[in-house]
């Protein structure tokens, strides 16, 4: 009997160590990139600067701080504690002053606080294991509203779980945006269909007539897992017109955008960086031969793109100048008083990166008549740490480490925006862009309805098990996990420094070369 005891201990042991083992394993698997290390944004416009000491609860505001709805980050160093290198640690925070206190906090569970009211309590989770400097988002604190700034008096509250935080930290405030530029007319370049949606819904959302919705390219070649429904060779036709067909539907259906508003361009899926290698080339879509571009863009209700009527629409030539031509031919007809796009350093997909850099050629090829618009950046893709925004949807999102570590270094290194926006989303908002992501076929998981194999099957359970003992989805880098949050953060630059953003970017990818035209507009 002793023996039998004995051997069941040694068995749970060893089953609790490989759990741990396959747990964290799984988790550095899919956060890629180092959880030691210093996140540094630094800014061209200086955010005002407030000294503070953050102690275990918290620390008390400094004079001078006012509430005017501005994006407020509290930069500090963190620890992640033992546990907190086996689940997901964070910080909630809450602000206490003279109106009421926040309600008594608890925690539930290993990833989320339970909400104990709406807009007390914000949390923010961070990676596991997470050590070094990072930026806490407090602007929900400071949301606020008032005719004039009005002056804080109190403290700001911090609640860690599985984390601790060093006694200094910078708290760094960004001047509130204009309400003409946030309520205004807005233009959002995607460059896949489902990017305007993950990273620009809210901003798009909450002005549905002030706004236009532009996808760049067809998305023939995503990344839906549609082989138990179609065959392989016919993937990019069916890709191309379902996705085509999400760009000019989502964001009328679930948005209110006007069908006149919305567009796609119908330029080729991953193939931007070899147009802007070759401007005069004329390149064709994969699925060219069974869904030509010529039918896609005649979907298009706009009477936007290259002039009036069907025959318009599909008239424009797919050649990199063509696609800065008619990003200008936009410009001048909406005249955005801001337009979003990806951020070329940031975002590391290619097509992301080349949609910034031929709205920097649209926007150098303008006329003196039209208005230089306020350019807002937003990144999907991070290259190193691809868990990005970390935690449950629930989590505020914060700023991302900056430049990846291949060009943080280079003599040209600079600042990665302006000022920095942190845009809060309702909870109907947030609900809708959920849906709306739903919505898009390339982000949704196809179940097989062939029957699988004993080896598809034993992966699936492999796959299954892991996921549970790391405390993850099957897909951790899911959009459904990572962007439907209380907030979007945005990067916003002039059209200067987008131009200097553009000549980074170029200047740090591989082989990167001038083109042998420069692309202007005709």
């Amino acid at each position: 009997m002793g023996l039998l005891l004995v051997l069941a201990a040694s068995a749970l042991t060893a089953a609790c160590l490989l759990a741990l083992f396959v747990r964290r394993r799984r988790y550095r698997g899919a956060l890629r990139g180092s959880a030691h290390r210093d996140d540094v944004f630094p800014t061209r416009l200086p955010p005002a600067t407030f000294e503070v000491v953050p102690g275990p609860a918290g620390f008390e505001l400094p004079p001078g701080v006012k509430t005017d709805g501005q994006t407020v980050f509290l930069h500090l160093s963190v620890a992640s504690t033992l546990l907190g290198r086996l689940f997901d640690p964070f910080i909630a925070v809450a602000l206490r002053n003279t109106v009421g206190n926040p309600v008594e906090f608890r925690a539930t569970s290993d990833v989320a606080p339970a909400p104990p009211e709406v807009g007390t309590w914000h949390f923010q989770s961070f990676e596991r294991g997470a050590r070094g400097m990072r930026y806490l988002n407090l602007s929900p604190l400071f949301a606020r509203r008032v005719a004039g700034p009005e002056e804080i008096r109190g403290r700001i509250e911090l609640r860690g779980r599985f984390l601790r935080w060093s006694a200094r930290g910078a708290l760094l405030l960004f001047p509130r945006v204009p309400a003409e530029v946030e309520e205004g007319t807005c233009l959002v370049l995607a460059p896949h269909p489902d990017d305007a949606e993950i990273a620009t819904f809210g901003m798009y959302a909450r002005r549905p007539r002030r706004a236009w919705v532009v996808t760049v390219t067809a998305g023939e070649r995503g990344s839906a897992a549609l082989s138990p429904l179609i065959a392989t060779d016919a993937r990019a036709r069916w890709l191309g017109d379902v996705r085509v067909h999400d760009s000019l539907s989502i964001p009328p259906g679930l948005a209110g955008v006007p069908p006149a508003h919305c567009a796609n361009l119908v330029y080729p899926d991953g193939r931007l960086e070899e147009m802007w290698r070759a401007p005069d080339q004329a390149f064709a879509l994969a699925c060219e031969a069974e869904m030509p571009r010529a039918v896609l863009r005649a979907r298009n209700p706009s009477t936007l793109l290259a002039g009036p009527g069907p025959a318009g629409r599909v008239s424009a030539g797919c050649t990199w100048n063509g696609l800065v031509a008619e990003l200008g031919r936009l410009l001048e007809s909406v005249k955005p008083g801001v337009v979003l796009c990806p951020h070329p350093l940031i975002d590391s997909h290619a097509d992301h990166v080349f949609t910034a850099v031929a709205l920097d050629a649209a926007l150098h090829g303008l006329g003196l008549a039209t208005p230089r618009p306020a350019i807002w950046l937003y990144a999907v893709h991070l290259r190193e740490l691809p868990l990005h925004p970390f935690g449950p949807p629930e989590a505020l999102a914060s700023l991302p480490p900056g430049e990846p570590s291949s060009s943080r270094s280079s003599p040209s290194s600079g600042s990665l925006a302006d000022a920095i926006v942190s845009l809060p989303l309702s909870p109907d908002l947030r609900r809708a862009k959920y849906l709306a992501i739903e919505a898009a076929h390339d982000l949704r998981h196809q179940e097989a309805l062939a029957p699988r194999t004993l080896g598809q099957l034993l992966r699936l359970v492999k796959r299954e098990i892991s996921s549970y003992l790391a405390s993850l989805p099957p897909n951790p880098q899911s959009f459904l996990r990572r962007a439907p949050r209380p907030n979007e953060i945005y990067y916003l630059v002039s059209p200067d420094s987008l131009a200097d953003l553009v000549e980074r970017a170029l200047a740090a990818r591989p082989a990167s070369q001038k083109p042998t035209a420069v692309p202007r507009p005709g």
